[in-house]
């Protein structure tokens, strides 16, 4: 797997989106209902997708073929098949003379009583019935103009082409990354038409970054072939990862293949809504925007609540709050208020650190505290549809008018508690006292040499 649900959910929820050719014309190829269930995942973020100019040229000049309706490679496996019939019904016959005339009479007959045509006839005609229908519903499909107005909508954000001179400069350095096989585009080195059509659309991605509106960016192509991705790692070539850190330094990059992007998918959209919404309880960017939310547009308010309830642990005349951290969204309840909004109330915890400040004798004295605590946030959620009937939904989180109740102080640090400080019991035990210090002459000054016990003086 190139990408896993969670990388994928921060991509699609923070990240500027190219799509290639191959992704465009995909749409014209596969089954009209699945089209229908790609547009309405793509235009869940039509303000989020950028076109390279290399795109829109390759899309334009391959939509204009008639092969692109949608039914080419199944009438071409068609054909095939046909192929095939006719080729074992040859190789049969061969091989029913050679037993004949080798004597095998008995197996010879075997293969002379097999009808080929009545084992795959049914089949065939089964294929081939369903594949016009298929065919004449991919028809009116492109004919109904869904898919016409798709990429007219997709169109209106193209980036800037190369002039002929940036072009011919390109190719000749394409020249030399292709002998070295430094990717992209290093395996069409041998195509006569667009030979360096990868590289250019590579070349406009890596003009773009520096200009994009978002914080990372997203290459979403049908393209897996090993001038893309590492084929024993499925992973992004490095080469293409660290040209985008050298070329764009600061800029966040990957390559996404639509089949990852559909199979890897459901936290960013989903045909169940109780999904999407039982997930936000472990959605870490969620989480991240609430902090941020906490510590700036709430900060001031917090803190007054959080006065009325700290202050007294200390008999402080108040606190200063410093940080908030460490949030933990504990449950998250919804009501509905309107087809595509939802009123959303989490409990969430979180721990805070403040100084607590009393003022005394014409001073202010701060002790640091810290505190664990509980509140009720409540926010909108914002619901979209697809436009095609195709169920399919994402949810996006409306932060810009967040509210708070209920903040209860679950623990406090209380400054003036201080730790009793052991006090070490001697052990006699091992006692012994100190000699007193004292001079050479003190027992000569003292008479002590001369003293006679039997001396009435003493």
């Amino acid at each position: 797997m190139r990408i896993n649900e969670e990388r994928l959910k921060y991509h699609w929820d923070n990240s500027e989106i190219a799509l290639d050719t191959s992704t465009l014309l995909f749409l014209r190829q596969c089954h009209s209902e699945y089209a229908k269930e790609l547009i309405d995942i793509f235009m869940f973020k039509k303000d989020s997708i950028w076109i390279p100019q290399k795109v829109k040229e390759e899309f334009e000049t391959n939509n204009k073929k008639d092969s692109l309706t949608g039914m080419s490679s199944i009438k071409g496996f068609q054909k095939n098949l046909n192929e095939s019939i006719t080729r074992l019904k040859n190789s049969i016959d061969s091989e029913r003379s050679k037993l004949e005339s080798s004597g095998f009479s008995l197996l010879s007959e075997v293969l002379f009583n097999l009808n080929i045509d009545r084992m795959f006839i049914e089949t065939l005609q089964e294929f081939s019935q369903k594949g016009s229908q298929l065919s004449e519903t991919n028809r009116e499909f492109i004919k109904s103009g869904i898919i016409g107005l798709f990429y007219k909508q997709i169109f209106s954000n193209v980036g800037e082409g190369f002039s002929e001179s940036e072009i011919k400069a390109i190719e000749v350095e394409g020249v030399d990354r292709y002998e070295k096989n430094i990717p992209p585009g290093d395996k069409d080195k041998n195509k006569k038409v667009n030979k360096y059509g990868d590289l250019i659309v590579w070349k406009q991605i890596l003009k773009y970054l520096p200009k994009s509106k978002k914080r990372s960016f997203i290459f979403i192509t049908r393209d897996g072939k090993s001038d893309w991705f590492d084929q024993n790692t499925g992973m992004v070539r490095t080469e293409l990862k660290q040209e985008v850190k050298r070329e764009c330094p600061g800029s966040e990059f990957d390559i996404i293949l639509l089949e990852d992007l559909i199979r890897h998918g459901s936290l960013c959209f989903n045909k169940d809504l109780s999904f999407l919404l039982d997930n936000l309880e472990k959605d870490e960017e969620l989480v991240n925007a609430i902090e941020i939310k906490m510590n700036s547009d709430l900060r001031s308010h917090i803190e007054d609540e959080l006065n009325d309830e700290l202050k007294g642990y200390a008999d402080a005349d108040y606190i200063r709050l410093d940080t908030i951290e460490s949030i933990d969204i504990n449950a998250i309840s919804y009501e509905d208020e309107e087809e595509d909004c939802m009123l959303a109330e989490a409990s969430v915890s979180f721990q805070c650190y403040y100084d607590y400040v009393i003022h005394s004798g014409g001073e202010d004295f701060e002790f640091s505290g810290s505190a664990t605590v509980n509140m009720t946030l409540q926010f909108n959620i914002e619901v979209e549809q697809g436009e095609n009937e195709t169920n399919y939904k994402t949810i996006k989180v409306d932060l810009g008018a967040i509210d708070f109740d209920n903040i209860d102080v679950e623990k406090a640090s209380d400054p003036r508690e201080e730790d009793e400080e052991e006090v070490q019991e001697p052990d006699y035990n091992d006692y012994e006292p100190d000699e007193p210090e004292q001079d050479d002459d003190y027992y000569e000054d003292s008479g002590y040499d001369d003293y006679d016990p039997d001396d009435d003086r003493h």
